[in-house]
């Protein structure tokens, strides 16, 4: 009977490991196969911003504005040197009466 017991056990040890490498290959699988859809993903999603067209779109809009904000910023300055120019004269004048 002693023998029969341990017969069972060992079967049912052998069982448990064989158990235990279908479930870690089963994670290697799965971890490989997350792993390959990452990387499926990651390739589709460079394709489409290589593809994409609007990301040049609005670099184009980025630059004319800021162009724009340029020459605002210069005619700012302009104005505001010679309305300074202005109030010395007046200054002046008014000093000299």
């Amino acid at each position: 009977m002693g023998q029969a017991r341990r017969a069972h056990v060992d079967e049912h040890a052998a069982g448990g490991q064989a158990a235990s490498g279908a479930i870690e290959g089963f994670v290697v699988m799965s971890v490989k196969a997350m792993t390959d859809s990452k990387q499926r993903n990651l390739a589709a999603l460079v394709g489409r911003f290589r593809d994409d067209e609007e990301g040049a779109t609005a670099i184009e809009y980025s630059l004319i504005v800021g162009l724009i904000f340029l020459a605002i910023v210069a005619a700012v300055r302009s104005y505001t040197d010679s309305t300074s120019e202005m109030y010395q004269e007046i200054e002046d004048t008014l000093e000299n009466g």
